[in-house]
């Protein structure tokens, strides 16, 4: 329920504060760092599972750069 939560929030505050997607790897950081603190000696176990954890949030972050490198068209700059 919250990651359900979670992940439609982050569809809303991503497309309305572009610089907030920086915030995305904090999150990775987190996950990772939430994980490692069970096992600290496993990299690659702990990496495995933060990805899992991300898997929900991925579609959101991939949609929204798809949005601003291939659609979007800022109106401060001339058309390329």
């Amino acid at each position: 329920m919250s990651i359900g939560l979670s992940v439609v929030l982050m569809a809303f505050y991503v497309w309305i504060y572009e610089y907030m997607i920086g915030l995305e790897v904090m999150r990775i950081s987190l996950l990772y760092w939430v994980q490692w603190r069970d096992k600290p000696d496993a990299f690659f176990a702990t990496a495995r599972k933060t990805f899992l954890k991300y898997i929900p949030y991925i579609l959101v972050v991939v949609l929204f750069v798809i949005w601003r490198i291939l659609i979007f068209h800022s109106t401060r700059l001339p058309p390329i």
